[in-house]
């Protein structure tokens, strides 16, 4: 028998183990580790599971989930077939669904769906239509380590989003924070020799003044 990993603080879906319980034992005498969770839904469920369930993903919420979606979608808001009815179905896929292939960069990393739009589709609707939705744009989250939530969230374009992204680094020059990429399109700067020089451990100062000689990128 391998050795038991210890799965205490860990975040499957909406559950998080708590800690061990007594192993179930089958009537032909096989043992299997059982869990406490407890869920993030409203109500702070506790249940007890496996762990092969939860690292396989099978259970991933106290069943508040399935209940949810099946509400959802059988809620006569004539709303279910819009783009922005799939906006908020994959936004809480992503964060709840261990199975969704964004997963890991959301649910994965503790983001989640306030409760005002969680479970209630119109709620979220209201809000969209009330702060500039429309066809061409996606939500955005302002600060991508925060949750979906009305003071988090905004509807941006496709550029606006790529330069949101967590891997845009902020950068402090003459006093003002932009990304990168604003301040090379800002000072005429080719992008991909400053983000070289920043990675070598250039000053910011010196990436951004020192002329850059066209045969040599690194000067």
């Amino acid at each position: 028998m391998g050795k038991l990993i210890d799965l205490v603080g860990q975040h499957f879906g909406r559950l998080t183990v708590i800690k061990r319980a007594e192993d179930y034992i089958s009537p032909k005498g096989i043992h299997k580790t059982m869990w406490v969770c407890e869920c993030s839904c409203k109500d702070k469920n506790i249940i007890i599971t496996s762990g092969n369930r939860l690292k396989r993903g099978e259970t991933t919420s106290c069943g508040c989930y399935a209940k949810e979606s099946s509400i959802a979608k059988n809620t006569k808001h004539g709303d279910t077939n819009t783009r922005l009815y799939n906006i908020w179905s994959e936004m809480k896929k992503r964060c709840y669904n261990e199975n969704a292939p964004k997963y890991k960069n959301y649910g994965g990393r503790r983001i989640t769906v306030c409760e005002e739009w969680l479970d209630d589709f119109v709620n979220f609707k209201k809000w969209a239509m009330e702060n500039g939705y429309s066809d061409d744009l996606t939500i955005d989250r302002i600060n991508n380590n925060g949750n979906y939530e009305p003071s988090n969230c905004r509807w941006a374009t496709i550029e606006e989003q790529n330069n949101n992204r967590r891997s845009n680094k902020m950068i402090t020059f003459s006093g003002e924070t932009h990304n990168l990429k604003y301040w090379c399109e800002t000072l005429s700067l080719p992008y991909s020799p400053i983000e070289l020089r920043l990675a070598r451990g250039w000053s910011v100062e010196d990436a951004f003044t020192i002329p850059i000689r066209k045969t040599n990128y690194n000067r």
